[in-house]
């Protein structure tokens, strides 16, 4: 589901599955974030792709530039609790994006997806010939590209069965277990 500055995949259906958990010892539940991790992270690296092939105009002057810091900061975010159950999210940090890019401008990310109410605006600068490559005082509207949305939904289906499957292994391994002892 897509909401904000990310992705979620959420697994409330198997909430009743982990449910069965609740006994679960704690290596159990860590093979279990293992597996889900193997599901997520080609995701996530599909979502940095998208990022470094973004539309680019310009130069590159200093650092990575404005999409090599969307994909540096690409992360997945795991939990598999006793309560909630499982999910993953793949987000774009904009602390990450800040420390990778050099840019000072958190919110870029999200404008960059179209996530952002207000359009993404930036100043025109002269070049060096013309006014010593000073600011004319003009702005321009920037276009958004989606890169992190449709990277995501298009392969949601694919998690939501693969998550199935592990939840279902690991509630077979978790039964095994304790009809053994």
């Amino acid at each position: 589901m897509a909401d904000g500055s990310y992705i979620k995949f959420d697994a409330k259906e198997l909430a009743t599955l982990g449910a069965a958990f609740k006994v679960a010892d704690l290596p159990a539940w860590k093979a279990l974030n293992k597996e889900l991790r193997k599901i997520i992270t080609p995701i996530a690296n599909q979502v940095k792709d998208a990022a470094l092939a973004l539309p680019s105009s310009g130069d590159r002057r200093f650092g990575p530039g404005l999409r090599g810091g969307i994909a540096a900061a690409v992360e997945v975010k795991m939990s598999t609790t006793r309560k909630k159950g499982a999910f993953a999210r793949i987000r774009v940090s904009g602390t990450k994006f800040m420390k990778a890019s050099g840019i000072t401008n958190p919110r870029l990310p999200r404008y960059m997806e179209g996530l952002s109410k207000k359009p993404w605006r930036h100043p025109v600068w002269a070049d060096k010939g013309k006014n010593g490559g000073k600011w004319e005082g003009r702005w321009t509207v920037q276009a958004s590209h989606p890169y992190l949305v449709p990277t995501g939904i298009s392969r949601k289906d694919e998690v939501r069965d693969k998550m199935a499957t592990v939840f279902n292994e690991a509630l077979a391994n978790q039964l095994n277990k304790s009809t053994k002892s």
